[in-house]
């Protein structure tokens, strides 16, 4: 929505016809990343009225289907462009004027209900991520707007498989480059992806508010809230799907009486070096002429590649494939194994301040579960900028206004003389009320201090993503995990060739993390 374009004089145009008259009054509710619409009351042809075919049913309603597009425009400029999401109000009634009442959604809405991209992303930086999502989408209505991210680090390993767009930008994206997600359109009504950084928060040229410019920006009011809603200063997230960064070496004695063979380890990957197989096996004991042992996934046996032995992620069984003897075989495998894991960060000085306050240890905790991840690295990068946006005591501000001078993803800054009030927001939602009688708005404008834009009932939102992980093996050198690794003064220990993890400020968040027994 274009807010600051509202000038009255509206006009609403489905499928290219602009003749359709509707009740001025309007009511509108936009938010950056929840469910965002227009109500429009009385709606009907101008052709009907002109008629006088206003109590039959005609077929210029049939336009008002679920799901055409629609927008709205302000003196000639598109302010919403959006789908027709539901329609009522409609009476059968011989005496009843057949108008209807229309809602439309923006067409955000068409994010979560495509089909999922099928991409996967390997040592991929965001910018490039995003790129990708949105040529794979191939809607031309859909493109990229302005983009900052605060954390640039390269996804390692992501498969988007049965993820819908939004919670790819969403849940990954904006949670692990540490950016405020959201959406607004262009002129032509295009839905344009945004992601503000830290930088723009603490540096963009922004609106200051105090007593002395009160009357320009039409305030009636400012009303100011803190409160501790999605607040947590000790973060857990975990996966069930890591694959640990040591190799395992286990030696088993083979007859032909065996069908299959049992590691003590879940298999998440077979070790290599490069290109070059590890295992290998010897037979009757003849140490001194050993032979390549190939092993492949079931899905790669099935599939025609030759190998000795196959196994299915996540599972200890090795099948023997009959092509060979493996009589009197001594077999030395060497694999990774998959098994949970999980980081814990904490924001020390938080708990230092909570301790202070109110005598209690100071620690929040919330857990997370996020078995869409294998890669250490995207583990540790998601829970410390997700605890980042989240471990400060959430500061909203409601501006009451008639004047339009914000869209979502604004910031604005309160200069009052109040220490604990003053300071940088960001605008996360808007709710305006439009009266024809007397040509005015009436907005309210909710702002926030942190990029969090969640609400207690997020519509758009879907756990379900969180699985499929992406588990590569063509890598020379493994970038998993399989246990906890604790990080002492912003260095990461136990932590085999990981040199590029560390936290953004030393002391402030720090793992202090115990190692998860193997099943």
């Amino acid at each position: 929505m274009r807010i600051k374009d509202f000038s009255g004089n509206l006009q609403l145009i489905i499928d290219g016809d602009n003749q359709w008259a509707f009740s001025k009054d309007i009511e509108f509710n936009y938010h950056a990343t929840n469910f965002s619409r227009v109500i429009l009351h009385n709606v009907i042809h101008k052709e009907i009225l002109d008629s006088g075919l206003h109590f039959s049913t005609h077929p210029y309603m049939s336009k008002l289907d679920t799901l055409a597009l629609a927008t709205l425009t302000s003196n000639g400029k598109a302010i919403f462009t959006g789908l027709i999401n539901s329609q009522g109000r409609y009476s059968l009634n011989p005496k009843a004027i057949k108008d209807r009442s229309i809602e439309l959604v923006d067409i955000r809405l068409w994010l979560s209900k495509k089909t999922p991209p099928d991409l996967t992303f390997e040592d991929v930086n965001p910018s490039d991520a995003l790129d990708a999502i949105i040529e794979t989408m191939q809607e031309p209505k859909i493109k990229r707007g302005k983009v900052s991210f605060s954390d640039n680090t390269p996804i390692s390993a992501y498969d988007t498989t049965n993820k819908s767009p939004y919670s790819l930008l969403k849940d990954v994206l904006a949670v692990q480059t540490k950016s405020f997600l959201y959406f607004n359109q262009d002129e032509n009504g295009n839905l344009l992806i945004n992601y503000a950084s830290e930088f723009d928060f603490l540096n963009r040229e922004v609106p200051v508010l105090n007593y002395d410019n009160w009357s320009e920006f039409q305030l009636l009011d400012i009303k100011l809230e803190e409160n501790t809603d999605g607040y947590f200063n000790k973060l857990r997230v975990a996966s069930d799907n890591v694959l640990s960064t040591y190799e395992i070496n286990e030696k088993v004695s083979a007859t032909n009486e065996m069908k299959s063979i049992w590691v003590s380890q879940p298999i998440g990957k077979i070790a290599s070096n490069g290109s070059e197989v590890k295992s290998y096996y010897v037979k009757n004991n003849n140490t001194e002429k050993t032979e390549l042992l190939e092993i492949a996934t079931k899905e790669e046996y099935t599939k025609g590649k030759k190998c000795h032995l196959y196994f299915n992620e996540g599972e200890r069984e090795l099948v023997f494939n009959n092509v060979w003897d493996w009589d009197n075989a001594t077999l030395n495998i060497f694999y990774h194994s998959l098994n949970k894991g999980g980081v814990t960060v904490e924001n020390a000085s938080e708990i230092s301040r909570i301790r202070e306050l109110n005598t209690f240890n100071g620690d929040v905790f919330k857990f997370e579960q996020f078995n869409d991840l294998a890669d250490y690295g995207d583990l540790f990068n998601k829970a410390k900028n997700y605890l980042n946006i989240n471990s400060r005591p959430r500061k909203e501000l409601k501006i009451i206004t008639t004047k339009p001078f914000l869209e979502i993803g604004d910031f604005v800054e309160l200069a009052f003389n109040d220490f604990k009030f003053d300071g940088r927001y960001v605008c996360y939602g808007f709710n305006v009320k439009f009266s024809a009688n007397v040509n005015s708005l009436y907005i309210t404008y909710d702002l926030r201090n942190s990029f969090n834009s969640d609400t207690l009932v997020n519509f758009y939102d879907d756990d379900g993503y969180r699985k499929n992980p992406l588990l590569l093996r063509t890598r020379n050198k493994t970038l998993y995990k399989f246990k906890d690794y604790v990080v002492n003064d912003g260095n990461l220990h136990y932590l085999y060739n990981f040199k590029n993890l560390k936290t953004n400020k030393t002391g402030e968040i720090i793992t202090k993390t115990k190692v998860i027994k193997r099943i």
